[in-house]
């Protein structure tokens, strides 16, 4: 069984066709999904489609883009929105200074207060990270453990990142991590679209300090005994490998 954790069918197109788009993801072995909200409206219809439907539920937030835009008023709707029974996560929210509609401190505040909703709710959290990544890596050191499930990958430099700040990591198989993340040494690497062995590795990290913390400080140790020209190296051969 797949479980889609981020998707949008209640923007257009989708939402015109928003049953036949749930048969097909279910025929194709995809049996739960969680419709993220952007805005009020766009929550409102990711609650509405998860009431109508066994296996949809919701996530609630406000897009970091549109983040100047929170009013005391809205944010009491998005904490009511929160506690439906359906609504799993909290997000979209994060950082996104992409185009930058909204200023990067407004877009911190009201990431916080998206994170101290979730904690207060007991609720995960749908993250976006959009360059520049100067206040990511603050973030990325908060968490307790880094998953990329991606089924290509190049470099794998939000990979590198993360470990970077000392966060214990799963990644499954995929791409140019393969020359960082040594199974069992430097993290945990599982076989792609295999839910099951993604989740059996979290719960080892987690329960195991003991066991990520060395993860960690073996990353560390390989990291300070490259050379400048053999990470180049190292990414040059990424590069090749991965065309």
């Amino acid at each position: 069984m797949l479980i889609d954790t981020h998707c949008h069918i209640q923007f257009k197109p989708l939402i015109n066709e928003v049953d036949q788009v749930i048969a097909r993801a279910k025929s194709a072995n995809v049996k739960k999904m969680i419709i993220v909200g952007c805005d009020i409206e766009t929550t409102k219809k990711a609650i509405e489609i998860s009431e109508k439907n066994e296996g949809i539920f919701a996530a609630v937030g406000l897009h970091p883009q549109d983040s100047r835009k929170l009013t005391g008023q809205m944010w009491e709707e998005f904490k009511k929105m929160a506690n439906h029974e359906k609504v799993v996560a909290i997000g979209e929210t994060g950082l996104d200074y992409f185009k930058e509609y909204s200023p990067k401190d407004v877009q911190i505040r009201i990431f916080k207060q998206h994170i101290e909703l979730a904690k207060e709710l007991e609720l995960t959290r749908n993250l976006t990270f959009v360059p520049d990544f100067s206040d990511n890596y603050e973030v990325l050191r908060a968490l307790d453990v880094f998953v990329n499930p991606s089924m290509r990958e190049g470099l794998g430099l939000t990979v590198l990142q993360a470990m970077a700040c000392g966060v214990p990591t799963v990644c499954a198989a995929s791409g140019g991590i393969h020359s960082f993340v040594i199974d069992g040494e430097t993290g945990l690497m599982v076989p792609q679209r295999n839910p099951d062995a993604i989740a059996t590795a979290l719960v080892r990290l987690i329960e195991d300090k003991e066991f990520s913390n060395k993860l960690v400080e073996r990353f560390d140790m390989m990291k300070n005994k490259l050379t400048n020209d053999e990470i180049e190296g190292a990414i040059e051969a990424l590069q090749f490998k991965n065309v």
